[in-house]
């Protein structure tokens, strides 16, 4: 599959010329909200309920957020707000985000 102008987008936020959010904000006001939910259904929030499910019983319990490793957040925080953060670094495109409960 031939991606000419996403991989010319991709240079150019790579090169300075744009920045990630003017892409996206850009690309979610062309895309229909039908499209968005789509996307975001399949692409985002695809593995939302497995995470709801496996913390469900600790509403209070605290967690941290790791991205490829590495731990992104300094103090424990709550379920929800962890979500919140994987959520935002899967929207840059991080794939190996993974929220623990300490």
């Amino acid at each position: 599959m031939n991606r000419r102008y996403t991989n010319l987008l991709i240079n150019d936020i790579d090169n300075g010329l744009f920045t990630r959010k003017f892409v996206l904000d850009k690309l979610l006001e062309w895309l229909s909200e039908s499209e968005v939910e789509e996307f975001a259904i399949n692409k985002i929030y695809d593995d939302q309920d497995d995470d709801e499910e496996e913390y469900e019983e600790s509403k209070e319990d605290k967690y941290t957020v790791w991205v490829g490793g590495v731990k992104v957040v300094d103090s424990c925080i709550t379920f929800n707000k962890a979500k919140q953060i994987k959520n935002n670094f899967k929207v840059e495109g991080y794939d190996n985000v993974i929220i623990s409960k300490n």
